[in-house]
């Protein structure tokens, strides 16, 4: 399979993602839009994976790189390529998919847990994977409204719209599962820095105080994730093609 990574800020990578392609032995190349690369065709492309930034879908216009991206992710959904968008890469699938993008009444950074969408069990495939619970690593400051057609499978109290799937190849999720300890330590630098629209916060949040030392501390005792993969292979497949997603959690937390 060859994938292919957008990376919009230096210090947002794919993290884990690139050590379970490697694992795999996929192909995969990385683009950096804000240094000027040029989007590749997408005939020589099986699946997008879109990564986080401090950007809103709505600042399109201060970053001369985005509306091409939406472009081409359109471009890539009407093609039927995999596609998995993550924090703001998720953003631009619902911008693209129809759907509103906006700041949220409040932040969500640090260690939370996400639960299960109840509301319709027969639609919801991913149900079983965040039974009853699950914490994951947030950095938003950002919501969207689900865009038509799509099902969303996990929630906070804090943001209803957390991982949603669009026909059989496209994914979306709001938070991080890629991070690792390094990634971690890079986001809470540039947090700190005050250069961010989503800078670490005083009060009001929880910042995972071991991260450094531990990128899943929360994680670290949470029966059942290795048993995953199987689920998210038999829902979210195209031939030989799989989404990476589970299988990503499953070599982190073996």
């Amino acid at each position: 399979m060859n994938i292919c990574f957008v990376q919009h800020v230096s210090y947002e990578t794919p993290g884990i993602i690139t050590t379970w392609a490697r694992t795999h032995r996929h192909a995969y190349t990385i683009v950096h839009p804000y240094a000027a690369e040029p989007f590749p065709a997408l005939s020589d492309i099986d699946m997008l994976v879109l990564m986080g930034g401090p950007m809103g879908v709505y600042q399109n216009n201060q970053y001369a790189w985005m509306k091409d991206e939406m472009k081409w992710i359109e471009q890539a959904i009407d093609l039927g390529k995999k596609v998995l968008g993550i924090c703001l890469g998720a953003q631009l699938v619902a911008h693209v998919l129809g759907a509103k993008v906006y700041p949220h009444v409040q932040k969500e950074i640090g260690w939370f847990p996400v639960y299960a969408e109840k509301s319709n069990p027969t639609e919801n495939t991913y149900a079983g994977l965040f039974t009853p619970q699950a914490t994951v690593f947030h950095w938003h400051g950002d919501t969207f409204d689900l865009p038509a057609g799509a099902v969303n499978h996990v929630y906070t109290p804090g943001c209803r719209h957390q991982l949603f799937s669009w026909s059989t190849h496209v994914l979306g999720l709001q938070f991080h599962l890629e991070v690792g300890q390094e990634n971690i330590q890079r986001m809470l630098e540039a947090g700190s820095s005050g250069n961010l629209r989503n800078p670490v916060p005083t009060t009001g949040c929880t910042i995972c105080a071991t991260a450094r030392a531990n990128p899943y501390p929360e994680l670290a005792s949470h029966a059942g994730m290795s048993s995953t993969i199987a689920c998210i292979a038999a829902h979210f497949h195209t031939g030989s093609l799989t989404i990476t997603l589970w299988s990503i959690r499953l070599f982190a937390f073996e």
